[in-house]
């Protein structure tokens, strides 16, 4: 029997949370248009504006890929064109109830920011 397409609407999960007070922007002293940065500048940028122009938290619809993890959670997010990096730190992944896998459709909540140790930027996932 073949697989029914997932349907979000469907899907069981904690409700949305309200959205967070907005966080102050962080200005960077003396940058301009035409400034030279260095990377280190440009990685807090990178942060700030994922954290504050998107909407958190989001709830994202996708299958999950390259599950990895024994306490934090490492995967992807999948759908027909895109893919998006994922971690459940442990204290989130031990509240979710089940151990999702390659292959799960789900729904994740969470946020996006730039983790710039690694220049990655991830979807950090809190309920799923």
């Amino acid at each position: 029997m073949p697989r029914l397409p997932f349907d979000p609407s469907q899907a069981s999960g904690p409700p949305p949370d309200p959205p967070p007070a907005r966080r102050e922007r962080k200005r960077l002293a003396g940058v301009t248009d035409a400034a030279q940065l260095t990377v280190t500048q440009v990685a807090d940028l990178i942060k700030d504006t994922l954290e504050q122009r998107l909407p958190s938290p989001l709830r994202v619809v996708g299958e999950v890929s390259n599950f990895s993890g024994r306490h934090h959670w490492y995967f992807s997010l999948k759908d027909e064109t895109s893919v998006l990096s994922c971690v459940a730190w442990a204290s989130s992944a031990r509240r979710f109830g089940f151990v999702t896998g390659d292959g799960d459709e789900v729904v994740a909540r969470g946020h996006v920011s730039h983790y710039a140790p690694q220049g990655r930027t991830q979807f950090y996932v809190d309920a799923l």
